[in-house]
């Protein structure tokens, strides 16, 4: 599956830096496409399909309903899939790295995969997990978030991280 080369990807690109993967903590307005262009330039891949998905694309709009030119840098056009930005090779094995369905830090859309977005987690698996609703009205659009059972309790996975951390959405292309 595509996220999680993307995963591998990042773990490769961490061993390089100092257990840090890709991050944009340079900019004031960090931005997933521009963490994952990162990992383009450090010469990992320059397979830029790695971060578009068709369905998220045409039915969210977070990139152009065509596949990406493989033409650097990668572009917010080019780019459908979320990023969780200052984790390192000592976080937990069990946090979201990358996902899809997401039009906003945290919150999913249930119209891309009927009511399941696609997360990896840094251990490198990759899982449809269901999106639970916040509400059936027209108003909300069908957004919900992640939640995971951890022991007794109930949590929203891309709430429940370690500081530091920055959920980035892929940007609206429109």
């Amino acid at each position: 599956m595509i996220m999680s080369k993307v995963v591998l990807l990042g773990q490769r690109n961490a061993k390089d830096h100092d257990g840090l993967y890709p991050s944009n903590l340079g900019s004031d307005s960090p931005t997933a496409v521009a963490c994952f262009d990162k990992l383009r330039q450090s010469g990992m891949s320059d397979y830029e399909g790695f971060f578009w998905n068709e369905n998220n694309a045409q039915i969210l709009g977070t990139a152009s309903p065509s596949p990406p030119n493989n033409i650097s840098p990668l572009t917010k056009n080019e780019n459908t899939t979320g990023y969780v930005m200052g984790l390192s090779t000592r976080s937990p094995t069990n946090l979201p790295i990358t996902f899809d369905s997401s039009t906003e830090a945290g919150v999913f859309n249930t119209s891309v995969w009927e009511g399941k977005a696609i997360v990896s987690k840094l251990n490198g698996s990759v899982k449809f997990i269901h999106i639970s609703q916040i509400s059936n009205s027209p108003n909300q659009h069908n957004d919900g978030y992640i939640l995971e059972q951890r022991g007794d309790s109930i949590v929203d996975i891309f709430k429940d991280l370690p500081e530091g951390t920055t959920v980035l959405p892929p940007q609206l292309a429109r």
